[in-house]
């Protein structure tokens, strides 16, 4: 386990605790403030880290601790505080004085961030109840804003599926050393297939087992994947041909644990250390027209501009789950360009009528290398649906957006829209 920040804090309830964030309990008494001031600590003012945090609280009314979140306790909350114990300074004093005059100062002044003198630096001995007032100051902010996740003109991460399986192949191409083609995927001793196979979809067996619905039950239950996929797959139907396979990519996945931390350092976006929660919400209407909305749990490695999804005990995803801004998904395209050459030999070709293609024009797709598509003159890294990363000969070009949910693209209606036929006029334009 990598190192991480820990905090002492003292219980409102009585004692004085030490543990590392991610392991504090914010469903117990005043759980979610101490998390809020050791997240405050450890990642700074402000941070992604406690923006994530606080939107996973307000998203889940049913949460314990959720009314912690609402302004005037959670100030109710600063006023009770008498000492605060923070690493590598000394316990100190926070008289409830102190705090009121501070916080009554900047309601009325509307300044921040909170300072002590506007002409001198904090005192050491005041310096952390200042710490927690910003903390507070950002949280109230994001209130008022009704938003916590988002920043002003920031690009959205999204979700782009299958991509993640282009992901993968890179990161096995570039660690191919310490991953060879064909060291063998096996289960109770008895070989599957290789990892070359695996990774070009030759793996001999059917996709008839995948089940996205039961996929995702697994992985919110953190199943263990790679015995998941084994299982699955050894049921399903034997083949001898090139054929899609979302559970031969799970086992991929599987096999390289920290990919994540691989795919980060590989962008120059380096992944934080430790899993980030976030709670998500499923907003539908099922067949008998009952509207459904269920919360659930995600946990996330994240960079800067995108995040991996991972089981709550740190199995990476492999079908799906990686996140990412439309121009970091440019970048991707444009720091991929130089290996598909090299990979020429290790390219397999798919069979008519099987390539990615669309509902009214037939398929550009000839071949396939590490969960890339190549026709004759592209490469691209396709997503849900029209989700799609080109490299063209002369530039990469990028179609990330986010599913309309209520009204898919491929709904019979959508078939005519201009997404689906990206490709194509990259294909007619080369």
């Amino acid at each position: 386990m990598s190192l991480v920040y820990k905090i002492k804090y003292l219980n409102l309830f009585g004692g004085l605790g030490e543990k590392p964030c991610v392991n504090i309990n914010d469903k117990l008494k005043d759980g979610v403030y101490n998390k809020i001031i050791c997240l405050n600590k450890e990642y700074g003012k402000g941070s992604k880290e406690i923006k994530i945090y606080i939107k996973s609280i307000l998203s889940d009314k049913t949460h314990p601790e959720y009314e912690v979140l609402r302004k005037p306790i959670l100030i109710n909350k600063l006023n009770k505080i008498d000492k605060a114990c923070f690493p590598n300074s000394k316990c100190q004093d926070i008289p409830l004085e102190r705090l009121e005059e501070i916080y009554k100062n900047h309601k009325e002044k509307k300044v921040g961030p909170f300072i002590y003198n506007k002409s001198t630096p904090a005192s050491e001995d005041i310096q952390d109840e200042i710490d927690i007032l910003n903390a507070v100051k950002f949280i109230e902010e994001g209130l008022e804003n009704k938003t916590v996740t988002k920043r002003k003109g920031k690009e959205k991460i999204l979700h782009v599926m299958s991509i993640t399986k282009a992901a993968i192949g890179l990161m096995y191409h570039i660690h191919e050393k310490e991953f060879p083609r064909y060291n063998l995927i096996e289960s109770n001793g008895d070989p599957m297939f290789s990892i070359g196979a695996a990774l070009n979809m030759m793996t001999g067996y059917d996709d008839n087992e995948w089940n996205f619905d039961d996929y995702r039950k697994q992985v919110e239950s953190s199943a263990n994947l790679e015995v998941y996929s084994k299982q699955k797959l050894s049921n399903a139907k034997k083949i001898s041909t090139w054929k899609y396979n979302n559970l031969a990519y799970q086992l991929l996945a599987s096999n390289m644990p920290d990919i994540a931390d691989r795919f980060g350092e590989f962008m120059g976006d380096n992944a934080d250390a430790e899993l980030i929660k976030e709670t998500h919400t499923l907003d539908y209407y099922n067949e008998n027209g009952e509207h459904i909305v269920t919360n659930y749990d995600v946990w996330f490695k994240y960079g800067k501009s995108w995040k991996w999804e991972h089981t709550s005990d740190g199995q990476p995803l492999g079908p799906h789950g990686l996140w990412m801004t439309p121009s970091f998904s440019k970048k991707l395209g444009e720091k991929s360009r130089e290996y598909f050459n090299r990979a020429r030999g290790e390219r397999i070709q798919i069979p008519s009528g099987k390539g990615w293609g669309n509902y009214i024009t037939e398929s550009k797709m000839k071949q396939y290398w590490n969960g890339w598509w190549l026709s004759e003159k592209c490469v691209y890294a396709i997503g849900h649906v029209c989700q799609v990363i080109a490299i063209t000969p002369k530039d990469v070009r990028v179609q990330i957006y986010e599913e309309n949910w209520s009204d898919p693209l491929d709904n019979k209606n959508n078939w005519q829209k201009e997404e689906w036929f990206f490709v194509d006029k990259i294909e007619k334009e080369f």
